[in-house]
């Protein structure tokens, strides 16, 4: 049994099993070791008829895994609009895992033209169990806001790691343009 490192390392960390051995990976650190190797060599000195498998077996839980849905509720509603409106957006994300995820950070941002990120919102959710589906809403208010932006949603599990992140991003553009007309008031008596 193997173990290998981030930079692709192998390093011997068990030899000379029998058949009937159970090995435990858990004090294995996952993070300097992400992979592990197994491998078999059967042999038969005395009747030169090695042995071979009727199986092998590998036990293992999955690891956390948030996913984004873009297909299911995704909004942003208006794409254009003045300043000082109100933008409607929405996503959904699951926990597509086998684990319930203690707690669940959602990061917010507002990307403008020159690449610069402001984090307009931080949520953090709690216990979200295996399979469960969350719909997330906000109001953005424009007031402030004049030209094109990107708003990108980061999701994180809080004290555990995923196996892979690439999912756990959104982002939609939105234009926002200034107000040039003048509101009318008309009080009748």
């Amino acid at each position: 049994l193997y173990t290998i490192d981030t930079n692709g390392n192998k390093t011997l960390l068990n030899s000379n099993l029998n058949a009937i051995d159970s090995i435990s990976l858990n004090s294995i650190n996952a993070t300097t070791f992400p992979y592990v190797q197994m491998k078999v060599i059967f042999l038969d000195s005395i009747n030169f008829t090695p042995a071979t498998f009727k199986y092998w077996t590998a036990n293992y839980q999955l690891p956390v895994e948030l996913s984004v849905l873009p297909q299911h509720q995704y909004k942003i509603n208006p794409t254009n609009t003045l300043q000082g409106d109100t933008i409607k957006y929405q996503f959904a994300f699951a926990n597509i895992g086998e684990e319930t995820v203690a707690q669940v950070q959602n990061d917010l941002y507002l990307e403008n033209a020159n690449r610069q990120k402001t984090l307009i919102e931080r949520d953090t959710l709690l216990a979200l169990s295996d399979g469960d589906t969350v719909l997330t809403k906000y109001k953005i208010n424009t007031r402030n806001l004049l030209g094109n932006y990107k708003l990108i949603s980061v999701l994180s599990p809080i004290n555990k790691r995923e196996s892979s992140s690439f999912n756990n991003s959104i982002e939609g553009s939105i234009t926002v343009n200034k107000d040039v007309k003048q509101p009318k008031l008309s009080i009748t008596i």
